[in-house]
């Protein structure tokens, strides 16, 4: 069996600031994403992983924000830095997506694409201004 890794990037040192956009965000995603039945299909987990590889820095954090909430309101243990088998090497964590609860798959799916938007639409922005 093929495994896909998410693999990616935080900055330890979060705020409670920089918690509170992320959980509107986690309350927005899990209620678009709490119904989904059906398991991602391979060419979505892909492409999430292909889009994973490419977030920002801010990113990598509500990713990681995002999968920590999950747990801590679906899971009775806590205790787990990385939950869902997540490992840490260095600076970087790897997540197999085929361990991520089927919701929360889905929630990260929407997130990255949406992140992927903003990124687009930020860089558009950051041209125009320049030439200008």
């Amino acid at each position: 069996m093929n495994f896909i890794y998410m693999v990616f990037n935080i900055n330890k040192n979060i705020t409670m600031y920089e918690i509170a956009k992320p959980l509107q965000l986690y309350e927005t995603l899990y209620n678009e994403c709490k119904n989904s039945k059906n398991k991602l299909r391979a060419q979505q987990k892909k492409t999430c992983v292909a889009k994973v590889k490419d977030l920002d820095g801010i990113g990598y954090e509500r990713l990681y924000l995002l999968i920590k909430s999950y747990q801590i309101n679906n899971e009775s243990d806590h205790s787990y830095i990385y939950p869902y088998g997540g490992e840490a090497n260095g600076s970087d964590i790897t997540f197999n997506i085929d361990r991520i609860p089927l919701i929360l798959s889905h929630m990260i799916y929407k997130f990255v694409n949406l992140h992927h938007k903003k990124m687009k639409e930020d860089k558009i922005k950051i041209n125009n201004c320049i030439s200008i």
